[in-house]
């Protein structure tokens, strides 16, 4: 439902107009990362949302996941994997991990789901 008003005011704004929601304390609410997780204790806890989000995504119009970046963790590692259906070996995680964390780095930004599917595919080919 947010999504749909924030698209609705955009257009009716013009193009490139940023809508922003807004929490009583007056600090600003990003909708796009509300539900994304990347540091590993909280990753850890995707399997209980509640202890970690203040509401449903769906009552927003959102959905939940997994982001990676330099702060990641063993946990991110698999549950990305898994939202994503790849098999990636417990063996294989370490690796990956510093790979995602270097990447994160290099980039200065969170890894997109295509760098994480290449530098699975980079993994795989190196462990081969």
């Amino acid at each position: 439902m947010v999504e749909r008003i924030r698209r609705a005011v955009s257009h009716a704004a013009g193009a490139g107009v940023t809508v922003a929601f807004f929490g009583v304390d007056g600090s600003r609410v990003d909708l796009d990362f509300l539900f994304r997780r990347e540091t590993g204790a909280v990753a850890a806890q995707f399997h209980d949302p509640p202890a970690v989000e203040p509401y449903s995504p769906t009552l927003v119009g959102a959905t939940r996941g997994i982001v990676l970046g330099k702060k990641r963790g063993a946990e991110s590692i698999r549950l990305k994997a898994e939202e994503l259906g790849l098999d990636v070996a417990e063996d294989d995680r370490k690796g990956l991990l510093e790979a995602v964390k270097a990447r994160a780095i290099s980039k200065g930004g969170l890894v997109t789901d295509d760098e994480f599917r290449a530098l699975v595919t980079e993994s795989e080919a190196a462990a081969s």
